[in-house]
């Protein structure tokens, strides 16, 4: 199996099934200690294999969980109407997919309209497109656009992948 396929078959998917997952998955070298796969760079490296996104994930997956959970945790949720996310920096999706999964928990993921996911790491942009259709279950409409951050590539062009 891989991680989209298994990731693909679980039912009422949560966030920490994609860490559980994608731990899984880790290479038998960076078993105990994910975090020092050479392309993570402390958490700030442009990831392009599955196996440095599966590390990042084991490594750094449940702090971004937390971290995602305690900012959305006092939104006004049964307020919202027509929702759109824009994940900037998104890396494998975990600040869109936590706000699904928050949505979905209080029966408002229908008000999901649209999920923009921004990203320089075409594979990790790839795979928070996955994660994001997983935890969407097509209700929005998902764009993912391969591009740096403004203040680091300088100009405004994107490419919409």
């Amino acid at each position: 199996m891989s991680y989209q396929s298994e990731i693909s078959i679980i039912r009422d998917i949560t966030v920490e099934d994609v860490i559980r997952i994608s731990t899984k998955y880790v290479p038998s070298k960076y078993r105990h200690a994910p975090w020092l796969h050479p392309e993570l760079n402390h958490g700030k490296g442009l990831l392009n294999t599955d196996d440095a996104l599966c590390c990042y994930m084991a490594a750094y997956g449940e702090m971004h969980m937390v971290k995602c959970r305690s900012v959305l945790r006092n939104l006004p949720f049964d307020e919202f109407v027509n929702i759109e996310v824009v994940d900037w920096g998104c890396g494998q999706g975990m600040g869109a997919i936590c706000m699904a999964e928050m949505l979905r928990d209080r029966n408002k993921l229908h008000s999901l309209r649209k999920v923009t996911l921004i990203e320089p790491s075409c594979k990790a942009l790839a795979r928070a497109k996955f994660n994001v259709e997983i935890f969407t279950n097509g209700v929005a409409r998902i764009i993912p656009i391969n591009q740096y951050l403004p203040s680091i590539s300088g100009s405004s062009e994107s490419n919409v992948a």
